[in-house]
């Protein structure tokens, strides 16, 4: 159980600490959208998508640290009621031992045996440790629903529903002009590697060096170019100058 409750902490730890990195880039992506709005023309333009990217990575990362804490959840409350479990099957055989052992002695019976010899811990503990007494049933409805179990949810369900919960996907399309999957040379020896090349909606180039696509698995770019603040003939390649003037 401590090995359980640690594991969470950690995971909880790490969800503020993606959480403050978010709030950062949040901001970051307002402030650069406003300043996009308002028409107001910065000494260094910054890219929306690029911004949008980087928040919804976060996100994404986000969302994953909380399916690891559902799980690790889902795993400590199993691990809880079967130590709980075990610990009153323990008592009822303890007490039935005692109250045996002490009618031999001093031959008079227990009304509490015969009781004892009928309780079902595992009824016992579900009645304070279970689904119903831990959620509501707004929220055991949802569980059934996303689960598309038509029986009552197990603890089962709710672990398997912890741990692949979905999330409205982000949409950055909006922003996109053109997307490329090319390769460019790379170093001294001039060797080529795949990469992406994204024009944006507010005339930003930017290129991605990995070979997974960055609509699939969002991320800042590793270089960008303003292209307002240059042409597309300048120190360009065919490639750029064919982006800069398609429409």
């Amino acid at each position: 159980v401590k090995t359980l409750m640690d594991r969470i902490s950690y995971w909880k730890a790490e969800t503020l600490k993606i959480k403050s990195q978010n709030e950062r880039v949040s901001h970051k992506y307002n402030k650069v959208y406003q300043i996009g709005v308002q028409g107001v023309k910065p000494k260094k333009r910054e890219d929306l998508l690029n911004w949008l990217l980087e928040a919804i990575r976060q996100n994404v990362l986000l969302v994953s640290i909380h399916r690891l804490i559902g799980k690790e959840t889902a795993a400590l409350w199993s691990t809880v009621i079967e130590v709980e479990t075990q610990r009153m099957e323990a008592l009822r055989k303890g007490f039935i031992s005692y109250f045996k052992k002490y009618k031999e002695i001093f031959g008079t019976d227990c009304l509490a045996v015969p009781l004892l010899e009928t309780f079902v811990p595992q009824t016992d503990v579900e009645k304070y440790l279970g689904l119903t007494a831990i959620l509501e049933e707004t929220e055991l409805e949802y569980i059934k629903k996303m689960t598309s179990n038509p029986e009552p949810p197990t603890l089962k369900d709710v672990s398997v529903f912890l741990e692949n919960f979905e999330v409205e996907p982000f949409n950055e399309q909006h922003l996109l002009r053109r997307v490329f999957h090319v390769q460019r040379d790379h170093g001294i020896l001039k060797s080529f590697r795949d990469c992406w090349l994204v024009l944006t909606v507010d005339e930003f180039l930017l290129i991605f060096d990995e070979a997974k696509d960055p609509r699939l698995e969002p991320r800042k770019s590793d270089s960008q170019v303003d292209l307002t603040r240059t042409t597309a003939q300048f120190r360009a390649d065919s490639l750029v100058c064919l982006l800069y003037t398609s429409p």
